[in-house]
């Protein structure tokens, strides 16, 4: 029987491979399958899913929700646009001190708030993340969901 939540009780497809996973009388056919619990609420076979049977074996027992390769990445996406969007709200801030900090005549502050700025634009912390948001995900599922955005 797959794994996680969804409709079992009846026929489901491999959303990669578009292979019969559920019958309608609820047994499995074929290879394992699991259910993704992201946007597109899916089924999916270990195998097509990218999932070794040891990360199949913990992702059925995990408490956390499994995502599709495709559903991660729309995932993260959001994520970066949101450090994206965080990092220019931060700079405006930047700026909007600058000119506060020139208008009161104090050169010294403003080369300090030149320094923070440069830090924030090279921050090592929102590069980090970036890295680890897209390291978790496999080089081809990458490439065909930008593909696929061109």
């Amino acid at each position: 029987m797959p794994t996680k939540k969804g409709k079992k009780d009846q026929a489901s497809t491999c959303s990669v491979c578009d292979e019969i996973i559920v019958e309608v009388s609820g047994k499995q056919v074929g290879d394992e399958a699991i259910f993704c619990e992201g946007i597109c609420s899916n089924w999916l076979h270990r195998r097509c899913a990218g999932l070794s049977k040891k990360a199949f074996d913990l992702a059925c027992k995990s408490t956390t929700s499994f995502l599709c390769p495709h559903c991660k990445l729309e995932r993260q996406s959001k994520d970066i646009s949101t450090l994206k969007s965080l990092v220019d709200k931060l700079a405006g801030e930047i700026d909007t001190l600058k000119v506060s900090l020139e208008a009161k005549g104090s050169q010294d502050t403003v080369h300090a708030t030149d320094e923070l700025s440069e830090n924030i634009n090279q921050s090592s912390h929102v590069k980090s993340y970036a890295r680890a948001v897209t390291s978790n995900i496999p080089l081809g599922a990458r490439y065909r969901y930008w593909s696929a955005q061109a």
